[in-house]
């Protein structure tokens, strides 16, 4: 009889918790429509810098493809500046993409021990300085050096946004927002091409090939969106107000306490071990990196030679060399946009009255 007393007591105590009862409040105190409000907000004040964070990603790691074809019937051509084989520019392709995975996991355990925003900053304006030290090169050691540099500094870019977003939106909301960033990330082949053509016309302006125009370009980009995002990036949902002057102390709350009770946190300081083994204990863990892994060979070998196929079939000029590359990337983007369209159009609908909070 007294173990069953204990027993209605502990509930009893367990229901009139402060803080449970504080977190259901906040949690009642939002409609639906409430709700897509908020995260409309969310929307507008931290996507569009992730976007252009991946968009200049991708726009950096891809124009040492593009500059291959500027001015080829020139000195000023990068294979010839540099006494380079094509063979040999191949593999700054290699280079890259080794510094890039080793560094993916050091690079997001000082995620750990930073914020978001000053993890960004530092991602972008050290791949910045590495793309700006590719026009200093002198010879194919230097660019090597380069782009051994570049891929080390972009690494962990991509984990980061994810991560980024689970402070903010529930697994289920994710899926279609990850998947407009990595399709904008694709728009950066059609501008790597305009850029190349637009260059090649400034070729020896103050001294510098339009290669090595390129590259500068490219890279004083990324100091300026790291300005912006030092600015404008919220970093967590439950900062000090002057990081999330688009939300109330209520409303950072409430977005806190709606995410799911697994996902990080701010005042997260260690990793759960036992997440990381059952997720390495999980097939779907396996089966979508098997899906990438093919998904992205596939793409890498396409995206850094496409520029160099081109040209190889007579298609020398200036305006065939760059702006061929055009309709493949825009193909690739509307076929993505379609999916996705079609995948989110298949979601259940979510109504005011199975809302789950």
């Amino acid at each position: 009889m007294s173990l069953h007393r204990d027993s209605i007591d502990s509930k009893e105590g367990k229901a009139e918790d402060p803080v449970v009862l504080e977190d259901e409040q906040v949690l009642s105190q939002y409609t639906f429509a409430e709700t897509k409000k908020i995260l409309r907000r969310v929307d507008l004040h931290l996507l569009p810098l992730l976007m252009l964070a991946y968009l200049l990603k991708n726009l950096d790691s891809n124009i040492v493809s593009y500059v291959k074809t500027i001015n080829t019937d020139k000195s000023t051509n990068i294979l010839k500046e540099l006494h380079m084989t094509t063979n040999e520019y191949g593999y700054l392709s290699t280079i890259f993409t080794c510094t890039f995975l080793a560094f993916e996991v050091p690079s997001n355990l000082i995620l750990k021990w930073s914020t978001p925003r000053l993890h960004f900053c530092r991602i972008i304006s050290l791949w910045s300085v590495a793309a700006c030290c590719h026009a200093a090169a002198k010879n194919k050691g230097g660019l090597y050096a380069a782009r051994a540099f570049l891929g080390a500094f972009e690494a962990g870019l991509f984990p980061g946004i994810l991560l980024q977003m689970t402070f903010w939106y529930r697994p289920d909301e994710l899926a279609f927002r990850m998947a407009m960033i990595t399709i904008l990330g694709q728009f950066s082949n059609i501008l790597d091409a305009l850029i190349a053509y637009g260059l090649a016309y400034i070729d020896g302006r103050h001294g510098l090939s339009g290669w090595q125009w390129a590259f500068i370009i490219v890279g004083c980009l990324g100091f300026v969106l790291t300005a912006f995002i030092f600015l404008f990036l919220p970093d967590y949902p439950d900062s000090p107000q002057g990081r999330r002057q688009f939300l109330t102390l209520e409303e950072g709350k409430f977005i806190v306490d709606r995410l799911p009770p697994n996902s990080p946190r701010q005042s997260d300081a260690n990793f759960n071990w036992a997440d990381v083994r059952a997720a390495c204990k999980d097939p779907l863990t396996y089966g979508f990196s098997f899906i990438l892994l093919c998904q992205q060979t596939g793409i890498a070998g396409y995206t850094f030679w496409l520029p160099s196929i081109i040209a190889g079939y007579g298609f020398t000029t200036t305006t065939n060399a760059q702006l061929l590359n055009i309709p493949p990337a825009a193909i690739y983007i509307i076929s993505a946009l379609s999916f996705a369209c079609k995948a989110f159009s298949s979601y259940p609908d979510h109504h005011a009255d199975n809302f789950d909070v």
